[in-house]
């Protein structure tokens, strides 16, 4: 967000403009994650599925702090759901799904499966 106006890039744009930035690359599956990549992809075939929450324990976790001034801020990340389908987009890179922070409003963050946290209306078995 500091190289660009754009708020969010995916795909193979995203992929282009951190080259341009000079990222590396790297050749994926590691090899020490493709044995489990396989023995996963052997037992979980529909894909289309709705995954449960704490799906592998991989969520989001986000925290709010305050400093003596009164000044939010706050952190989210995710720990990247396994074997997602190419292109998902979780909720930390979307401002106001997985972290809000305003100075002037205050601030929430939330934890869980990122498609709950986007989708709240939607439902998701545990």
């Amino acid at each position: 967000m500091e190289k660009t106006q754009h708020v969010m890039l995916v795909g193979d744009g995203a992929k282009k403009f951190a080259l341009e930035l000079g990222f590396a690359t790297i050749k994926t599956p590691l090899l020490e994650v493709k044995k489990d990549w396989k023995k996963w992809k052997a037992e979980n075939k529909n894909l289309f599925e709705k995954p449960r929450i704490n799906h592998e324990n991989h969520d989001t976790i986000g925290m709010i702090a305050m400093d003596k001034n009164g000044d939010l801020s706050g952190a989210c990340t995710t720990s990247g759901w396994a074997y997602k389908l190419h292109g998902r987009v979780g909720d930390s890179p979307i401002i106001g799904a997985g972290l809000f922070v305003d100075n002037e409003v205050g601030a929430a963050t939330a934890s869980g499966l990122g498609e709950a946290i986007i989708n709240c209306r939607q439902s998701y078995s545990r």
